[in-house]
């Protein structure tokens, strides 16, 4: 057996840590490295835009990350579902080569080359986890089966709202919307927007996995994911709350503890039914 005939779990493994390195890269490296200066090779990230923008790619990049190491990880024995999110990953990895790209022009020359050629090899390492495709699982169930009082409905529901967000992102909202100083957007501002947009394409492939290939197991890690990512991703942002409208934090901290609280008990009730569906089974 070569390195390329596995089952691809190495392969979403390498794509879920260059996802998460890009979240890092954004964050500025925990703090050490200012990520405009990182990534144009010139000036710190301006108070404003830029500071917001960067700290919003970051959480964007880090729930791309995590979803897809967390759901790798509970299918590391399951092949053909390995094959099968190896698949989205393969179509996420062209939308993550699609987001360098958009540093073209923005981004430090040297470091564009290299970034765009990591991401080449990202897709080629993508494609070699799926060749044969006759060995991919088949849906497990339609997005919409199923669907009531249980972690399924929590990621269709968030589904739906990053679709949303998707067409909104691309037609009438834009950052002026949430920032206090709307004329502080730069070029690199606008280009981290596009980028924003990028990752939710790419935030959509592990939960259509989940709705419509995995199992309840998946949807309950995702959920999890994304209520422990939402409340990280809050206080990521109060530092940088000054350059955001007035009263937006509030909204967000409100919006963050009603989501928090309903995937609770979707998540309490869904496991309550699949105990009782268990014990009418024995």
């Amino acid at each position: 057996m070569t390195i390329f005939e596995t089952n691809g779990l190495w392969q979403l493994y390498i794509f879920s840590a260059v996802n998460l390195l890009f979240s890092l890269s954004m964050y500025g490296l925990l703090g050490f490295v200012d990520p405009c200066q990182l990534l144009t090779g010139q000036n710190k990230c301006e108070q404003g835009a830029e500071t917001v923008m960067m700290r919003m790619g970051a959480i964007a990049y880090l729930y791309v990350g995590a979803f897809f190491s967390a759901l790798a990880y509970n299918n590391r024995t399951d092949a053909p579902k390995l094959k099968r999110l190896a698949n989205m990953g393969m179509n996420a990895a062209v939308a993550l080569l699609m987001a360098i790209v958009f540093f073209g022009g923005i981004e430090d020359a040297t470091l564009h080359f290299l970034d765009t050629i990591m991401g080449f090899a990202l897709l080629v390492v993508m494609i070699s986890a799926i060749r044969d495709s006759s060995e991919m699982a088949d849906a497990s169930s339609s997005p919409v089966e199923g669907l009531g009082l249980n972690p399924k409905t929590f990621i269709f529901a968030i589904s739906i709202i990053l679709v949303a967000k998707l067409f909104a992102m691309s037609d009438f909202v834009g950052p002026s919307m949430f920032l206090s100083s709307p004329e502080s957007m730069t070029a690199l501002s606008h280009i981290i927007w596009q980028m924003l947009s990028v990752a939710i394409i790419m935030m959509l492939f592990p939960l259509v996995f989940a709705l419509a290939y995995g199992d309840e197991k998946d949807q309950e890690t995702l959920t999890v994911l994304t209520i422990l990512i939402m409340i990280a991703s809050v206080f990521s942002i109060l530092p940088v709350s000054a350059q955001m409208k007035s009263g937006l934090m509030t909204m967000i901290f409100v919006s963050v503890a009603i989501v928090t609280i309903l995937a609770l008990i979707l998540m309490y009730v869904g496991r309550s039914n699949v105990r009782r569906n268990q014990y009418e089974q024995v």
